[in-house]
């Protein structure tokens, strides 16, 4: 009977432990831009309505591949037709094993850019916290331009978070980016709202457009803005004219 118990025990837990490989990953993410220093009214007016909005998205997670996509919900009229900055926009597939990263753009034409996953050199602190019921570990990054927060699961030990921040030894739950601007220091945040268990989790890569590289996808965003110019320019000249 023992032996039995033993069995069926060994067998849940194996089935435990397979099944966290496959995880998906609710997030909530807002925009936080310091105010204090703005004196021009369209900037102000926009930062306002930019810390007002929650975007969504989610990460499914499948043991060394994930898909980080947006998830679009319904906003009504008037929030809709303020103008505010969001948060990364369409789907991204990266391989911890392949270091390769997809990521699906729409760009004045449907592109994939082909990219290999970030390097971050992580610092892992002393302090720990909770989050969702989780005990969890911080860790920093910091440069002369930005800096990074983020805080992991090491009973989750799936490398992976919010678009594309991963290789911390357990899934980041927290991630808050620092940036300096105009004097002013705004940061970015997302936050894990569920995480769920999903033992039959599919992962689809981005597959609506052309795959290209970042270096030939800058060259087509480079090549658009000078179009622009030339055309503001000859807009520019026959008002003198």
């Amino acid at each position: 009977m023992m032996k039995i118990l033993f069995s069926c025990l060994m067998y849940f837990v194996t089935i435990l432990v397979v099944a966290q490989d496959k995880i998906v990953v609710e997030y909530s993410y807002r925009n936080t831009f310091d105010t204090s220093n703005v004196t021009d009214a369209h900037t102000l007016n926009l930062y306002q309505n930019s810390n007002e909005k929650i975007f969504y998205y989610t990460l499914s997670i499948d043991n060394h591949e994930a898909v980080f996509v947006d998830v679009p919900r319904v906003d009504n009229a008037q929030e809709k037709n303020k103008p505010a900055i969001s948060g990364p926009i369409g789907k991204s597939y990266f391989n911890l094993q392949t270091r390769e990263r997809l990521d699906e753009v729409n760009y004045y034409g449907k592109y994939i850019i082909k990219d290999s996953v970030n390097v971050v050199e992580w610092k892992i602190e002393r302090e720990r916290g909770r989050h969702l019921g989780y005990e969890t570990r911080k860790a920093t990054y910091k440069n002369d331009y930005l800096e990074y927060e983020a805080w992991f699961v090491p009973s989750l030990p799936l490398n992976f978070g919010p678009n594309g921040y991963v290789e911390l030894p357990g899934l980041i739950v927290k991630f808050t980016h620092y940036f300096n601007h105009n004097k002013s220091r705004h940061k970015r945040t997302f936050s894990a709202d569920k995480i769920s268990i999903v033992p039959d989790l599919k992962l689809a890569k981005p597959t609506k457009g052309k795959i290209i590289s970042q270096q030939e996808f800058n060259a087509i965003v480079d090549a658009h803005k000078k179009r622009c110019e030339e055309v503001e320019h000859q807009k520019m000249e026959t008002k003198i004219d």
